[in-house]
């Protein structure tokens, strides 16, 4: 795959497919998980940790 300067991207793994996201839409923000919203479940649930991690 050709690099382009003007556009730099960081590759990411979603499932089993590559993912290029520009590097201003990666970085363009602080983004906060609820750590009692279903998205953080969806991501605890599968790895077997505990919801609260230590707290």
């Amino acid at each position: 795959m050709a690099k382009n300067a003007k556009c730099p991207v960081r590759a990411i793994v979603m499932q089993t497919y590559f993912v290029h996201l520009p590097m201003s839409q990666v970085t363009r923000g602080r983004r906060k998980v609820e750590s009692t919203g279903d998205l953080w479940r969806s991501v605890v649930d599968p790895t077997g940790q505990p919801s609260t991690m230590g707290v």
